[in-house]
């Protein structure tokens, strides 16, 4: 979940980050340290966390610096020197971003639609993956700039926020893509569904639900909007994704309840005129339609139905 600050939260992290710093403006005053970690600018450390959990983590993290000791030197595998602290943070990110990864990497070892995992097709994001555990387990072999460049791809993984954070990404990024499909049939029941989810993490595992929806990146192509590769049309691959994603069946039992209501709302009977008996079958016959419906054409076409019975009944 989202953070949302308190004002105790501002108060216990500004007073970490001033005790983390005081200490190393302290060890520094005999003699510059350059093993010592940087000096941290409280508003940029804010601006890296998203959840209560990552909070929580950032001010145990900073608090641990002022342990006994923490401050010692301790030696890499490539001959740098760095702080005990840093060492044990080193340690506990590389075990965090283990877990994100690997919890990334089996979501893409799930089999699709094809029967094969978009692992098992050669994914470059899967590999990439398998190549990011692999350079994170390493970053104490490394030194200078390449420590510097992993040690700042483990602080974005690493954190117990990088799920939140990745999904907010998604969900940018996706609704960008997503403009493109805005003249499809059936994308204002998509975005009306999608608008509804107010956690980025719950709105990445919905559209997750789909093939066609969570690889809608394959279809964007930059200066061309989005194609539909291997289906028919644009709204074939669409109407395939609101299958997949539930929203076809969730429209359908929401107009069979809202047929069966108003035909209860009309109250009819056998001593009814002829027109109110007309309207009955008429109601009868677009239920007995919207109960059939299986896929997204059928939606659609029930849909349309609706509006002109609407006009006739009103």
């Amino acid at each position: 979940m989202a953070i949302r600050w308190k004002q105790t939260d501002y108060l216990n992290l500004g007073r970490e980050v001033a005790r983390f710093n005081k200490k190393i403006n302290e060890l520094n005053k005999e003699e510059k340290k350059l093993y010592l970690p940087e000096i941290q600018n409280y508003k940029d450390v804010k601006n890296t966390i998203h959840t209560r959990e990552q909070l929580n983590s950032v001010i145990r993290s900073l608090r641990a610096f002022s342990k006994e000791g923490a401050e010692n030197v301790f030696v890499t595998e490539a001959g740098d020197t760095i702080t005990v602290w840093e060492h044990n943070q080193n340690l506990r990110q590389i075990r965090n971003a283990e877990r994100n990864l690997r919890q990334e990497a089996k979501e893409l070892e799930k089999p699709t639609s094809s029967g094969y995992s978009k692992a098992q097709m050669g994914s470059l994001l899967y590999r990439e993956i398998v190549a990011k555990l692999r350079n994170l387990r390493k970053i104490e072999q490394k030194s200078g700039r390449d420590y510097k460049r992993i040690k700042q791809r483990l602080n974005e993984i690493g954190a117990l926020d990088y799920n939140m954070v990745r999904a907010t990404i998604y969900r940018e990024n996706f609704e960008y893509a997503l403009s493109f499909s805005e003249k499809m049939e059936g994308y204002d029941l998509l975005l009306r569904r999608l608008n509804r989810i107010k956690n980025p993490i719950n709105f990445f595992n919905f559209v997750r639900k789909s093939d066609v929806m969570s690889d809608i990146f394959v279809y964007y192509k930059p200066g061309d909007g989005l194609v539909y590769g291997d289906f028919s049309s644009e709204q074939d691959r669409f109407n395939k994704g609101l299958e997949e994603l539930g929203i076809v069946e969730e429209e359908k039992k929401n107009l069979i309840n809202r047929i069966q209501k108003q035909m209860n709302k009309e109250s009819f009977s056998i001593q009814d005129d002829v027109n109110k008996r007309i309207n009955k079958q008429k109601y009868n016959l677009l239920l007995a339609q919207a109960k059939s419906i299986n896929s997204a054409e059928d939606l659609f076409q029930v849909l349309d139905n609706i509006k002109i019975a609407e006009k006739i009944l009103n």
